[in-house]
């Protein structure tokens, strides 16, 4: 299994929105969530470069990320499938 099975599978464990997993898995496109609603990263331009400098620092996949506003300022989390598939196993 790829990083970007793996990816699917969760997105479908997580009962992601089923056009933003088609999206991922027909063009890689990451969603990332903020409050009910869905956006692309490449709609901003610093997340994106920001997910794009981790996979390749890790060697990772960014499947989705969560957007959340708090007193201390914006906070990004991202879900990563990492490259070690022995790391995959959820304890």
């Amino acid at each position: 299994m790829t990083q970007k099975e793996k990816a699917i599978e969760l997105l479908k464990q997580l009962d992601i929105y089923k056009p933003y997993v088609r999206i991922f898995e027909e063009k890689g496109n990451v969603c990332y969530f903020e409050r009910y609603c869905g956006y692309y990263p490449y709609e901003n331009k610093e997340l994106d470069e920001k997910i794009k400098e981790i996979e390749k620092k890790y060697g990772c996949l960014v499947y989705a990320a969560t957007h959340e506003l708090y007193s201390i300022g914006e906070m990004y989390s991202l879900l990563i499938v990492p490259k070690n598939p022995e790391e995959w196993t959820v304890l």
